[in-house]
């Protein structure tokens, strides 16, 4: 399996915001008193940062694989890739990991990102520090598959 393309970012603002966060719930456990609720509170802040603390994008021959952390995979099959472009990202509605209407968004810093059309009809979103890189990847690897018949269309 070829690796086209890959990249990780470090989700600085997000570490910096979930890590304050976690401080904050240990720093009041110890003035309060360590209770079953700041416990929880300071796990879910850790995973939290944990989760958002790193993203890694991975194009290979079948596959853009999303990691995010050391929690979270997703691997978007190529042959299911009917387009993609590029997004333009805001800083507050484009940040995070979570649902979109029809899709997913990943994204955990910076404000480029590029939007993958699958075949049935759902869509990825994708921040990247290199979209032109990504986007060329992507072609690179689907051309690949349709040059040696793997792909119908």
């Amino acid at each position: 399996m070829n690796t086209h393309y890959q990249e990780q970012q470090i989700g600085y603002v997000p570490v910096a915001i979930f890590g304050l966060c976690t401080a904050g719930m240990f720093y009041l456990g110890f003035l309060f008193g360590y209770n079953i609720l700041f416990i929880l509170l300071t796990i879910f802040f850790f995973a939290v940062t944990v989760v958002y603390s790193n993203m890694r994008t991975t194009v290979t021959d079948d596959h853009i694989i999303v990691r995010l952390g050391w929690v979270f995979e997703q691997q978007i099959p190529l042959a299911e890739v009917t387009g993609i472009a590029d997004h333009e990202e805001s800083l507050m509605s484009d940040w995070g990991i979570r649902p979109l209407g029809n899709g997913w968004l990943f994204s955990i810093s910076g404000y480029a990102a590029i939007d993958i059309h699958m075949r049935n009809g759902s869509m990825f979103v994708i921040g990247t520090q290199r979209p032109s890189e990504l986007l060329s990847a992507i072609q690179q690897a689907k051309q690949v598959r349709i040059s040696v018949g793997v792909e119908s269309s």
